[in-house]
């Protein structure tokens, strides 16, 4: 959701409201970045559903990025009329499935909001 949000900013606010240098970024690999964060997330909800484990561990989940950004660079031109291939794609999709990663591992500390609930160091009610 907040992926589709931050798309969404990036093409009303983002793109219109910047000139020069940021705004090459946010044109040509801003969406790479949020592809790079999305395209893991999806596929650990899947392992999920699955009820396999999602990918959390960094070589996992830097290997997992690679390969798609190698398909979608060196594959996607292939069937797809106007796609081309940049390499500086693939670090913004690398820095998205770290950023992904980062997430995950701060939701799993404990007494994180989406990692449960705190450890009580005094007795129970």
């Amino acid at each position: 959701m907040a992926a589709a949000l931050l798309y969404l900013c990036n093409r009303l606010f983002f793109l219109p409201g910047t000139t020069g240098a940021v705004h090459l970024f946010f044109a040509w690999y801003f969406s790479d970045l949020l592809a790079g964060a999305l395209i893991p997330a999806i596929a650990g909800l899947l392992l999920i559903l699955a009820r396999l484990p999602p990918l959390t561990r960094p070589l996992s989940v830097t290997g997992f990025a690679l390969l798609c950004g190698l398909f979608w660079e060196l594959v996607t031109p292939l069937y797809k009329p106007g796609a081309v291939c940049d390499p500086l794609d693939l670090p913004a999709y690398l820095a998205g499935a770290w950023i992904y990663l980062g997430l995950v591992r701060a939701a799993a500390r404990p007494g994180s909001r989406a990692g449960g609930m705190p450890r009580s160091s005094g007795s129970p009610r």
